[in-house]
Order: structure tokens, then C-alpha cells, then sequence
């Protein structure tokens, strides 16, 4: 991922994380809030409505005792009583019907109400007709005794309970004067006035209605929102309420109880009205949201180009300096840990190119010294090569020197044997039987040509490894013994060769192979004691041929040295020689008493 992809990621981060986080909990919080306000609300809406309801009817109580403050009813003639009666139904728009009833409820007077609609335009058109069942349920209904003892008395006036008749809701009210007088004024008093503010009150959204002591709603009727049946068990007391209707609408409400006649105020609304608030306050979140998040884009954006724009150039001179570019200085104007940067990736540049300057210089140095190191190297490989070459011809000269002695006598005694026999034969040299002696001497000079042909072999320099046809290596021994036996006698040295039991070819120069094989068998012999006895033994396995020698006697090693017959040169010797033609000396340390040599069998 691109770096002004991470901090602009990151940019976004950091400002939606904390408004989300603050959003969710602001709408948590909002919601909780909007809905306990909207209940609050609910209880003060019913709190009012109440309030407006019992100051209403205690001002048309107040309105219907008023009458009796200066007017003596008890001593009053019925002309006069009458009269109070009809001034109380016309002073008090709301009164339907008026009564004047003594401490037993007897009408004094005939109940005053209009029995008919009055004209339009007439003062009492907004009275309703009333009837003698009407003004019946009213003296029935008025709280004479409660008027009488004063008790709820309020200016006078004591409501009683709400009723309901011939479309006409009301309250009847009891009024008794100063003067303690056992009359009582009462009067009907229509709450059609109420009836309108509540409709005034309700929406479609916003129910109030009265409910009367029973249960059953008064004024706001037929309102969707309102269910008496989960209402009636609450119209005591003043509580919020919750319920669903059968169509699932949930509703929230509160309930406020009315003081002044049985009955409760209630006010009701969809309980969608509080969650408004919430899904407002939800809406805007997300709006702040949308704009955080590209406010934070687009600084994020600003800020990642500002950071990835001096690092992009960074990358490209660095792949410059890679590619050899050295010295390539980078620019930027920068304080902060990018020019730090940026000037650190010069200080390198510079240093890279000062060292390639620095290293061409030494490498130029190195390979005029490569070059004067080379031609000494051949130099002193050629001296080596010389000298390895002398060494060789020593080594071979070594073991001419070596086998001389033997040769010498080897030769002394046939040519004192010829020099016997031709003594005999001058002293005799009329008897008979000198083909005899003759045939000997002939022998013995035969033997003295073979010594000398094997020493001429051996001393030759231009005798190639490989140059002779394929032999046994039984045979070539037989020749080395020939050769060797002069130096083996002087050591007191036995040799015994193993019978020929398979045939051991080699591809070897039979001189060669005795140049080779000598300075072993002188060097072996010369770290025995006197006595001793050494087997020789030939076999071939895997395409070798192995020659054993096998001492009965251990091996001296302070013997095995690199004396004036330069004995451990001759070792070394034969090893360079065996190893031209394929072979192998071992000579384990002493004083173990088997030393082998192994040759590639001839196929």
C-alpha cells in the first residue's frame, strides 16, 4: 500500500474514529434525552391542561356563588327567588340550567332552562335547551352537603362530579351564601367551552381528552391515540403511561388527575414523536460524519503528498545511485526529518563517489601489483619446475649411485670367475675337457653383459613411463632383484619373491619401473636390521596391481632419512615417478612392517 494511501487512511481514521464515537454516544445520549423530555413534555402538557380545567371551573364556581355574597335567599320571597335563579342563568354564560334547592335538595323554585334553541343572534344562542330529566339529574347531582359544611369549599362554590346526558357534558355546581342560610343555589355548568379547547389542543399527532371517575372519555372522544380501557386504572394519579394499540402503534402519554370534579386530564402521542428528535440528531450525525470524513480526506491527501512527493524523489535518485549514478545530490527545502533525510542520502552520495574514485585508484595500483605479482609467481613456478626436474634427475642419479656399488660387485664376481677359469685354462691348455670351462665362461661373461644392460637402462634419462609393451610384474621384479641384490647383500637384507601364481600385467617401461621401484626397496632395506627378511607379494583386484612388501622385523624410523644416499629422497622420488604412470606409494609410519605399491593393471 502506497504511503499517501496509509496517511490519508490514516488522516480518515483518526477524524471519523473519534465522531463516530462521539456521535453514537451523542445519539445515545440524545435519544434517552428527546425521549424523557418528550415525556416531560407530555406531563406538563397534561399538568396544564388540568390546571386550565380546574382554574375554569373554579372561576365558574366562584362566577355562581358570587350571586349569594350580598343576596339574603333564605329571607327572600319567591318572586325574589326566582329572580336569583334567573340572574345566576343569565350572568353566567355557562350555566344551562339553574336550581334553588334547601339542605334536603328540595327545589324551592321551578329549575330555570331554555326549552327550546334560542334565535341566532340572541345572547342565549349558545345555550343548549335543557328538561326536567336534566334538572333532576342536577339537584340529584349536587354536593349539597359538602356546600354546607364548608368542606372543598372554594368562594363558596363546591363542584360535584362530572356527568353526561342528552349530549350535554357538565358539572353541577352548589353555591351557599355568607349568612349560613340552609338554601343552596346550583347550577349546570356546560363544559362545551372545554370541549373546544381541547379539540383546539389535539392534532392528529397530539391527543387530550377528559376522562370522567368511571373511565370514559368526556371531552376529546373518538381521538385514535386515546384507549380508555389501559387509562381507566391510572386516572388517580398523575403518571406517564405506555401502550400499544391493535394496529402496533406504540403510545406515550401522561396523565394528570383533575381536583376539582372526579375525572383526569389526559395527553397522548406516538411514541415516533420522540424518536424524532433522535433520527434528526442521527441525520445530522451522519451529514458531520460525510463531512469529516472528506474534510479529512482531502488533508490527508495534502499531507501525504507533501510527504510522499520528497521521498518519491529520494526513491529515484537512490535507483540513480544504484545504477552508478554516484554523487547525484537530492533538493529539498525542508527543516523537518525529511531534509534530514535528504541530506544524509547527499553526505552518502558524495562519500560513495569519493570512495569509487578512491577505489578505482586502488584498484588500478592492484592490478599493476597483480600483474608484477603474476610474472613473479611464473617466475619462481618455472624455477620450481626446474628445480623439481633437477630433483628428479638427482633422485634417479641417487638411485644409479645407489644400486653401483651392487652392480661393482656383481660384476667383480663373474670377472673373477672368468679371471679364475681363464687362469686354469692357460695352465691347462693341453688336457682335455676345456669345453667344460669354456661353457662357464661363457655363462659368467653372459651374466656380466645382463648387469651391464640393467644399469644402462637404469641411467638412461630419456626412458618414458609408458613407452614399453605390457609386462608381468613378476618379471620386472626378477630384473630389480638382479639390480638391487649387490645393495641388499651389503645390508644383510633378504628378498624373497612370491611364486607366480597369476599372471600381474602392467603397462610399464620394465626400466623405468626398476628406476622407479629401486629407492623403495633400498630405503625399506635400509631401515631393517641386519637379518632381516622381506616377502614380496603380487596380486590384482579392481583393475590394480598391488605390490606388497612385507618385513618380518619392524621398521627403525629414525632410519627412514634423508641421508648422503639420500634415502628419503629416493621415497619422494618414487612417488613422483609411480604417480606418472597411475600409481600409488604407501609407506605407513613406522615401525609397522608392510609398505605397498599399487599399479593400473593392464587390460
Amino acid at each position: 500500500m502506497r504511503l499517501r494511501t496509509r496517511i490519508a487512511g490514516l488522516a480518515i481514521a483518526i477524524a471519523l474514529v473519534p465522531v463516530l464515537f462521539t456521535s453514537l454516544r451523542a445519539v445515545t445520549i440524545a435519544t434517552k434525552e428527546a425521549s424523557r423530555a418528550s415525556a416531560q413534555i407530555l406531563v406538563r402538557d397534561a399538568d396544564a391542561m388540568a390546571s386550565f380545567i380546574d382554574t375554569w371551573t373554579k372561576d365558574q364556581a366562584r362566577a355562581v356563588a358570587g350571586l349569594l355574597q350580598v343576596f339574603p335567599v333564605e329571607q327572600a320571597t319567591e318572586a325574589e327567588q326566582e329572580g336569583l335563579v334567573q340572574a345566576a342563568f343569565l350572568a353566567v354564560p355557562t350555566v344551562q340550567i339553574a336550581v334553588l334547592v334547601d339542605a334536603d335538595g328540595a327545589p324551592l323554585v321551578e329549575p330555570l332552562f331554555l326549552t327550546e334553541a334560542a334565535p341566532v343572534g340572541s345572547v342565549l344562542a349558545d345555550r343548549a335547551p335543557g328538561s326536567d330529566a336534566r334538572a333532576d339529574v342536577l339537584v340529584a347531582s349536587l354536593p349539597l352537603s359538602e356546600a354546607l359544611a364548608g368542606r372543598s369549599r372554594m368562594a363558596n362554590g363546591v363542584v360535584g362530579d362530572l356527568y353526561s346526558l342528552e349530549g350535554i357534558v357538565a358539572v353541577p355546581i352548589a353555591a351557599t351564601g355568607p349568612y349560613n342560610e340552609q338554601v343552596l343555589l346550583g347550577a349546570e355548568v356546560s363544559l362545551a367551552e372545554l370541549a373546544d379547547e381541547v379539540a383546539e389542543r389535539s392534532t392528529a399527532e397530539h391527543g387530550v381528552a377528559v376522562l370522567d371517575a368511571e373511565g370514559v372519555v368526556v371531552l376529546g372522544m373518538g381521538h385514535r391515540l386515546i384507549d380508555p380501557v389501559v387509562l381507566a386504572p391510572l386516572l388517580r394519579s398523575r403518571a406517564s403511561v405506555s401502550y400499544t394499540l391493535a394496529d402496533g402503534t406504540e403510545v406515550r402519554g401522561a396523565v394528570a388527575p383533575l381536583s376539582m370534579f372526579g375525572g383526569a386530564v389526559v395527553v397522548v402521542e406516538p411514541a415516533t414523536i420522540a424518536e424524532r428528535a433522535g433520527a434528526e440528531i442521527r441525520r445530522r450525525t451522519a451529514w458531520t460524519a460525510v463531512l469529516a470524513v472528506l474534510f479529512a480526506l482531502g488533508l490527508g491527501v495534502l499531507v501525504a503528498q507533501s510527504l510522499s512527493r520528497p521521498i518519491d524523489r529520494l526513491r529515484d535518485t537512490a535507483l540513480a545511485v544504484a545504477d552508478g549514478e554516484f554523487g547525484k545530490r537530492l533538493h529539498v527545502n525542508r527543516s523537518d526529518e525529511i531534509g534530514e533525510l535528504a541530506r544524509a542520502f547527499n553526505h552518502m552520495s558524495m562519500r560513495l563517489e569519493h570512495n569509487r574514485v578512491s577505489l578505482a585508484s586502488q584498484q588500478a595500483e592492484i592490478e599493476a601489483f597483480n600483474v608484477q605479482l603474476q610474472q613473479r609467481v611464473d617466475d619462481a613456478t618455472a624455477e620450481l619446475r626446474r628445480a623439481q626436474e633437477q630433483l628428479l634427475r638427482s633422485g634417479r642419479l641417487a638411485a644409479v649411485t645407489d644400486v653401483s656399488a651392487g652392480l661393482a660387485h656383481e660384476l667383480n664376481n663373474p670377472l673373477a670367475g672368468i679371471l679364475g677359469l681363464a687362469q686354469v685354462l692357460r695352465a691347462q691348455a693341453e688336457e682335455s675337457g676345456q669345453e667344460s670351462l669354456l661353457g662357464q665362461i661363457e655363462e659368467q661373461a653372459e651374466r656380466c653383459r645382463e648387469v651391464v644392460s640393467a644399469m644402462t637402462r637404469l641411467s638412461a634419462d630419456d626412458m618414458g613411463p609408458t613407452t614399453g609393451a605390457v609386462v608381468d610384474l613378476h618379471d620386472v621384479l626378477r630384473e630389480l632383484l638382479v639390480v638391487v641384490r649387490g645393495s641388499l647383500r651389503q645390508r644383510g637384507v633378504t628378498v624373497e619373491l612370491a611364486a607366480r601364481l597369476h599372471p600381474a600385467p602392467v603397462r610399464v617401461d620394465s626400466g623405468f619401473a626398476v628406476r622407479a621401484l629401486s629407492p623403495v626397496f633400498t630405503t625399506l632395506c635400509s631401515a631393517l636390521p641386519h637379518g632381516a627378511v622381506v616377502a614380496l607379494g603380487v596380486s590384482s583386484s579392481d583393475g590394480t596391481v598391488s605390490l606388497t612388501l612385507a618385513a618380518d622385523q619392524p621398521i627403525a624410523a629414525d632410519a627412514l632419512r634423508d641421508d648422503r644416499r639420500a634415502t628419503g629422497l629416493g621415497l619422494w622420488v618414487s612417488r613422483q615417478l609411480l604417480a606418472g604412470v597411475g600409481g600409488t606409494l604407501e609407506t605407513p609410519d613406522a615401525p609397522a612392517q608392510t609398505w605397498t605399491v599399487t599399479l593400473p593393471e593392464a587390460v
